[in-house]
């Protein structure tokens, strides 16, 4: 294992995948160069914060970085009933994910 900034990678970031799996976000400080997309995947129980956290490892979010949405069936099915979008060849928009995201955080809060 090399540390990041000795990598010869480390200039050359437009050629490597990044993981970051949920226990590794926090705290995260990647510089992705201008135009990489995230791939985001959604899952039972992801909070609000969850979520923010994974997206906002792209720090020019919407400035040249963006982000896609990868669900499970279940998922998927759950977010399409809480905003009542039946057709599965509608896609889904952001906005309804952070509606299913707040409801997530909703019960998993409800719960305690």
């Amino acid at each position: 294992m090399v540390p990041r900034g000795l990598s010869p990678l480390s200039e050359q970031l437009h050629r490597c995948v990044a993981y970051l799996d949920d226990a590794h976000t926090r705290g995260t400080d990647i510089r992705f160069p201008h135009g990489f997309r995230a791939a985001v995947t959604l899952g039972h129980k992801v909070t609000k914060d969850r979520l923010v956290q994974g997206c906002m490892r792209m720090r020019k979010l919407g400035h040249g970085h963006s982000v896609m949405f990868f669900a499970p069936l279940e998922v998927d099915h759950r977010i399409r009933g809480l905003v009542s979008k039946d057709n599965p060849s509608t896609s889904i928009t952001t906005t309804e994910i952070l509606h299913w995201a707040i409801h997530e955080t909703w019960n998993d809060n409800s719960s305690l």
